[in-house]
């Protein structure tokens, strides 16, 4: 008897009937693993240790001017939290702020920005600062010309002040950038703060009434008095500028200071196009547009020098690549992941576009079905990070999880699904500050989760939520042998490795059109606990010209590593 053999699953998904060798249709809560097998993602823990009043939608994790912050908002429910000094207790920074459900968001000077523009409120602005104020407003103080320090008399700074405190000096003593903005770099006693930057202006004594506040006031003149609501935010550049776009404007910061007059300062794209999104790679800024691509250059430098000479670059770089949503763009090794109209793309400084949601053929193959179905459907991306080479994409309908898309980028562009708690609509990487181990960060209902290791091969066999995780992996379509009459797959045998716990598995096959349904194999040998070396085999006796077969556990198992499957065929008219 004939067999079909499969010894690597390291295509990935592949929806269609041109498929790959090594391509799956459907691997459910799995993951490629370096030799080229498929695993069973593990369980995931929580990172927050309460929930929240509302689901949360959207986060950010990352270094501001006091240090490694984690933030998260609700989609429409006016609410914004912070994890605490413990790294795991929920905190309110204020009522009334609705920042945009998917923002991403940009960090200048220590200071996060995420538009509000969904909801018409401008720019939240944060940096750090997670002590409620009482009392956010000064009495007259003392800055000096050149120096960071600014002093007072009789006030209580220690008990109501911290680093990360926004400082606002709403009279600007002459400044041409309007209102000064600074933040708070230390608390040094009673009467003494030290400032993020030194006074740049005169020396005075009893300066006006600065506002002090733990987060920006949502609005668009927090950025020099924009015209309008940015809703696409983004850094470039060593000492980086802030950029602000929207409409077919992009206005940009002086380095390192986010604050001054951004509505002097801009750049527009050709009419009729519009900006959809905006991000950055080094000193290029990217403007993801309605008409393409379009990169800034040289943005490390001034745009014209004293010459008049103009140093910036602007050109389009791409007319193909179309954004689908802002939120699912991700840096990976110098390039961007684009979630782009009709494919998902590598995105290179130079311009090059290298689609990777199926890469063997044009027409059919890989994740593009499915994927194309999300954009017809009108669903949007959430928030995407890359993390161990991975790309996690979260597809949303509004503020719903539909589905999350994973793409190993580092092993030939292999996609898998997750579902369960582990899903999320957002995630986020995250650097430590001390031992500098990656974690992956997402959001599940009202808490914030740890899904770092459900990256391993082996680990914790539920999610938090106590639920286990159904790993399912579809084969493509196998050809039973060209003939007159249909050949009948008499058996298959599955050859995997487990830990822990007592694993149950089933088999199932199909044959006929996508859609037709599943009939249950028999198990003949095995079917439970295995080291890798043994097989498990289930009997099929199903005839016709292709079959395709469902490989699937819902075991509390704490490794599961699929190896190897054999189809063994009897020709029609033996016995």
């Amino acid at each position: 008897m004939p067999q079909l053999l499969q010894e690597d699953w390291s295509g990935g998904i592949y929806r269609g009937r041109k498929s790959p060798p090594n391509g799956v249709y459907e691997a459910l809560n799995a993951l490629v693993d370096d030799e080229g097998n498929l695993f069973r993602r593990n369980g995931s823990s929580f990172k927050s240790n309460t929930d929240v009043a509302q689901n949360l939608a959207g986060l950010f994790d990352g270094y501001l001017g006091p240090g490694l912050r984690t933030l998260a908002w609700t989609a429409d429910a006016n609410q914004v939290y912070y994890l605490d000094s413990d790294d795991a207790t929920p905190g309110t920074i204020s009522p009334g702020v609705r920042v945009d459900p998917f923002a991403r968001g940009a960090v200048v000077a220590g200071t996060l920005f995420l538009p509000c523009s969904v909801h018409g409120d401008g720019v939240f602005s944060w940096a750090g600062a997670r002590k409620a104020l009482a009392d956010p407003t000064f009495p007259a103080v003392n800055v000096t010309n050149g120096s960071a320090v600014m002093t007072a008399s009789g006030t209580s700074w220690t008990t109501k002040y911290e680093p990360g405190t926004i400082v606002v000096f709403l009279v600007s003593l002459g400044s041409p950038d309007g209102d000064a903005w600074f933040t708070v770099a230390s608390v040094d006693s009673n009467t003494q703060i030290t400032l993020s930057a030194p006074w740049p202006y005169s020396t005075s004594s009893g300066v006006a009434t600065p506002l002090l506040q733990n987060y920006g006031a949502a609005t668009a003149p927090l950025l020099g008095g924009l015209p309008f609501i940015p809703q696409y935010l983004a850094a470039a550049g060593a000492i980086p500028r802030l950029w602000a776009a929207a409409r077919n404007r992009a206005y940009y910061s002086e380095p390192g200071n986010p604050h001054t007059q951004l509505a002097n300062n801009f750049i527009d794209l050709p009419a009729p196009s519009q900006i959809i999104g905006a991000d950055s790679i080094q000193d290029i800024v990217i403007l993801f547009a309605t008409d393409g691509v379009w990169t800034i250059a040289n943005t490390d430098l001034d745009p014209v020098d004293d010459a008049g000479n103009v140093q910036w670059q602007q050109r389009r770089a791409s007319r193909d690549v179309i954004l689908w949503g802002d939120p699912g763009i991700a840096a990976w090794a110098g390039n961007l992941v684009v979630p782009a109209v009709d494919d998902v793309f590598l995105f290179a400084p130079s311009g090059e576009a290298r689609q990777i949601s199926g890469n063997r053929y044009r027409s059919d193959g890989g994740i593009r079905p499915i994927y194309r179905s999300y954009v017809a459907a009108g669903y949007q991306p959430g928030t995407a990070s890359v993390h161990r080479g991975h790309y996690f994409l979260p597809i949303v309908n509004g503020t719903t999880w539909v589905d999350t898309l994973v793409c190993r980028l580092d092993r030939g562009f292999a996609w898998t699904r997750w579902a369960g708690h582990a899903a999320s609509t957002a995630f986020r990487q995250r650097i430590g500050s001390s031992t500098r181990s990656p974690k992956l960060l997402g959001i599940a209902a009202k808490r914030i989760t740890d899904l770092t290791a459900c990256l391993n091969i082996s680990g914790a066999a539920q999610d938090a939520d106590g639920s286990t995780p159904t790993f399912t992996v579809d084969s493509n379509d196998d050809d039973l042998g060209p003939g007159i009459r249909p050949n009948t797959a008499e058996k298959v045998r599955y050859v995997y490795e487990t830990t822990g716990g007592t694993p149950t598995f089933s088999v199932l096959s199909a044959i006929g059109p996508e859609g037709s349904s599943y009939a249950a194999a028999t198990l003949k040998r095995g079917g439970g606990a295995s080291d890798g070396t043994d097989y498990s085999a289930w009997h099929v006796g199903r005839k016709a010209e292709r079959i395709r077969f469902r490989f699937t556990t819902t075991s509390q198992v704490t490794s599961l590593i699929l190896r190897r499957r054999e189809v063994t065929i009897r020709q029609a008219g033996q016995t």
